[in-house]
């Protein structure tokens, strides 16, 4: 999976995120096939700021929306929609940030499942970022869990513009082996 994501500012503390992925699925018993999966809407609320003694709070709501042809195997039916809180401190170069939640699968709710992110960020220059995330998706009924661990980086390109890449690689058998993330944060604020 290779997923393009674009990052936007929408006022101070608000960020509207789009995700778009392109699917490519190479099947033992199918025929490989490719084409854009499920788009995910994000909405992100900056509750409070950092201080020096307590870290950022921020709630956001995800929406997965059917665009990827179900009948290729390339996405879902229905809308799935996952409140999230999250808790992220800086300390020095380090930026440590956790993120937990719950997805509510609209087409099959024995399919709902947790969500629980830990990522840390380490700034090599002002430029430039190593990243490190441990992404989970534990189910709650019918479903697997699902555990894939990323590393990328971050590049500034501008002050208000910057370009992130990661390879991630599933460490569960409901994993994905591989995935690719690409994405570009434009602040417009």
């Amino acid at each position: 999976s290779l997923t393009t994501t674009l990052n936007i500012g929408v006022l101070r503390g608000l960020e509207v995120d789009v995700d778009a992925p392109f699917v490519l699925l190479d099947p033992d018993e199918d025929s490989t096939r490719g084409g854009v999966g499920d788009v995910e809407l994000t909405t992100k609320y900056r509750l409070l700021d950092e201080t020096e003694r307590r870290p950022t709070f921020m709630g956001a709501v995800v929406l997965r929306l059917p665009t990827g042809d179900e009948d290729r195997g390339l996405g879902e039916e229905g809308v799935d929609v996952q409140p999230l809180a999250v808790v992220s401190k800086t300390f020095g170069p380090l930026t440590l940030t956790l993120n937990g939640g719950y997805t509510f699968v609209t087409r099959d709710r024995d399919l709902d499942f947790w969500v629980v992110t830990g990522s840390l960020e380490y700034e090599i220059t002002d430029a430039w970022s190593l990243v490190g995330e441990v992404v989970s998706e534990l189910g709650t009924h019918d479903r697997g869990d699902v555990v894939v661990l990323r590393a990328g980086t971050v590049l500034a390109i501008t002050e208000g513009i910057e370009v992130y890449t990661a390879v991630g690689f599933g460490l569960t058998r409901d994993s994905p082996d591989v995935t690719v993330r690409l994405g570009v944060t434009i602040a417009l604020f």
